[in-house]
Formats: C-alpha cells, sequence, structure tokens
C-alpha cells in the first residue's frame, strides 16, 4: 500500500485503515524491512481491531515455506524450535528466502498464542518446477508417485 506521503513506506494510519479488512495480501520485495515492519503493524492493528475479549484468529499465510515444512512453523510457536533452530531447519531443506527478516511478523504467533496462527502457504519446490516446466497437471501426478507405497 502506498502511502499518502509518496514514496514513503506506508505506515501506522495505513495499517489501521487495512485493519478493517477481513483478508489482506500483501505482494512484497522479500526480506525487506519496510515491508516487514508494515505487515508486523497490519497484523497487529487487525487484532487490536476487535474487542479486547475478542478470541477471533489471525492467519498468516506465509508463501517463503511450503506445506510440507509447516510443522517448523508449528515448532517455533510452541516455542519448541528457537528462531536459530527454525531457520537452520529451514535452510537443510533447500529454500532460498531469509527467515531472520520476519521475525518481527513470526513473533506475533509467540507472542499471541491461540489468536496468531502461522501457515505455510506454498507448495514444495520440487512440485513448482514441475508446473513451471511441464504443466499444472504434471505436479499431482508427480505427487501420487512421490507418496505411493513402495513395494
Amino acid at each position: 500500500m502506498a502511502s499518502a506521503r509518496f514514496g514513503q513506506p506506508a505506515g501506522q494510519q495505513e495499517a489501521e485503515r487495512l485493519a478493517a479488512a477481513r483478508l489482506v495480501v500483501f505482494g512484497e520485495i522479500h526480506e525487506a524491512p519496510p515491508c516487514v515492519q508494515m505487515q508486523r503493524r497490519t497484523a497487529e492493528a487487525m487484532l487490536d481491531a476487535g474487542d479486547a475479549d475478542s478470541d477471533q484468529t489471525l492467519h498468516v499465510l506465509l508463501e517463503h515455506l511450503n506445506f510440507e515444512q509447516q510443522h517448523l512453523l508449528d515448532s517455533y510457536a510452541s516455542e519448541s524450535l528457537t528462531l536459530q533452530e527454525l531457520v537452520a531447519r529451514y535452510e537443510q531443506q533447500g529454500e532460498g528466502h531469509d527467515l531472520f527478516a520476519y521475525e518481527p511478523l513470526l513473533a506475533l504467533a509467540r507472542e499471541r498464542p491461540g489468536r496468531v496462527v502461522l501457515h505455510a502457504g506454498f507448495i514444495p519446490r520440487d512440485f513448482a518446477r514441475i508446473v513451471m516446466r511441464e504443466s499444472l497437471d504434471a505436479a499431482p501426478r508427480a505427487s501420487s508417485r512421490r507418496h505411493a507405497p513402495r513395494a
């Protein structure tokens, strides 16, 4: 979201306006601090927009992790993994994003347990490559082969 101050990152006022929305989608320059800060401010504003006693849940979908890595986010949110351990395990799986940059957003799940749920929101890279090289229909076939019982 562009702010009224042309060329400046969106700020708290913009975050509060976004808080009224049911769904907010950010397109970002990966790992850029102003983008991550805006995501954090918007998430906080969305959480604070309801009643103080609200039990509504904010779902944060992260395209930086694939759905097979959901257990990493769950372990981080439940404090079974530190941020350093999360990043190390993530990097072992060959992903290329700097998760340290997203700590302000990730930390919300720990700061507001039960109110913020982190979701890994991308398909595994090998399936994404298949879709890009072949077709959308090729990915389910590859998945079936990958998860088929071995004889």
